[in-house]
């Protein structure tokens, strides 16, 4: 499945990363993998693990070696490897952290793009930067969002308007 032209997305365009690499994206791949095989892995840790939600149900299935849950998440992380290889093409930053659902699965996501971003830069660019997962895990993009809120209402209103 290759991006060109791609899916909707919900900015009005089709194929954004968003329509390869967020969660919605790799949910809906991840539905149709197990109805394809109704007796996989997959299929048996939707089925199964009530106590996962289904992000998690997918990254377990991958972690116990589901070959048609790794193929969808490498090529997703693909994607996401390439698009920070052009923000490391531009920036050159020291440190990218990942939140969301990469620092949910962060062992399966870490290395492979550490090694696309690394393959995929200019000149060496990428062999020095550091990615790594945030310690808020899933939380960050909400704890972020309360911090700059109470910051610019509370701590220092005088910023208001200026963030």
């Amino acid at each position: 499945m290759l991006p060109r032209g791609g899916e909707p997305c919900h900015c009005g365009n089709n194929g954004c990363l968003e329509t390869l690499i967020a969660e919605p994206a790799i949910l809906r791949q991840a539905e149709i993998l197990s109805r394809l095989n109704p007796e996989g892995i997959l299929a048996q840790t939707i089925n199964t693990r009530q106590d996962l939600t289904l992000i998690e149900r997918v990254f377990t299935a991958a972690r116990q070696g589901d070959q048609d849950v790794l193929r969808m998440l490498n090529e997703r992380i693909y994607y996401l490897g390439l698009a920070l290889a052009n923000v490391v093409n531009l920036f050159n930053p020291e440190l990218i952290l990942l939140g969301g659902i990469f620092s949910q699965g962060q062992d399966l996501f870490i290395r492979p793009i550490l090694d696309t971003i690394r393959q995929m830069s200019f000149g060496g660019l990428g062999k020095d930067v550091r990615l790594q997962a945030t310690t808020f895990g899933w939380k960050a993009g909400v704890t972020g969002a309360a911090a700059l809120a109470l910051m610019q209402f509370f701590y220092q209103p005088e910023l208001k308007g200026q963030v």
